[in-house]
């Protein structure tokens, strides 16, 4: 399995915080990361991780487009969703899991930020704790390193708006 980070850049104002059916408007603003007040661009953010149907939805695409060497590469190995000897056949064998939506969503009506699947960052690092984490590492604040495809890391596209 391969995972991929989007980053979109359009020569378009975009005009209305209403964006696609899916997605959530973040304005631009000033963050602080490690005591450092930093601007950000407002941007999309999927109000859920990539869900299996839209996995399945680009894998698709992929066989239909006869990208098959970019679909071998992109189709999970679900051996790795066997761990230490526990049999997760139903993920491994059909890719089910719970409804991206089974819970509430925030206030920015965002769904699973902590406690579902790590968000994987660009730099191998996966933050906000997994279904299987210590109630300590269900925080924005906890990172654990990312070394390979494995089922407590998911992953949302930002789209950023210029």
């Amino acid at each position: 399995m391969f995972v991929f980070f989007l980053s979109f850049q359009s020569s378009k104002p975009f005009k209305s915080n209403k964006p696609s059916k899916g997605y959530t408007f973040l304005p631009a603003g000033v963050v602080n990361v490690n005591s450092e007040n930093q601007a950000i661009s407002a941007f999309l953010l999927p109000e859920t991780e990539f869900t299996n149907t839209l996995y399945r939805s680009f894998l698709s695409d992929l066989e239909l487009e006869g990208k098959d060497s970019l679909y071998h590469l992109s189709y999970p190995d679900t051996s790795a969703w066997k761990i230490n000897n526990w049999q997760m056949d139903p993920m491994a064998n059909n890719f089910i899991t719970a409804p991206a939506t089974a819970c509430q969503p925030d206030e920015f009506n965002l769904y699973n930020m902590s406690g579902n699947a790590a968000e994987l960052k660009a730099d191998g690092v996966a933050i906000c704790g997994h279904w299987n984490s210590t109630g300590y590492d269900i925080r924005i604040t906890s990172e654990i390193p990312f070394e390979k495809p494995n089922p407590f890391v998911g992953f949302r596209p930002i789209i950023e708006l210029n």
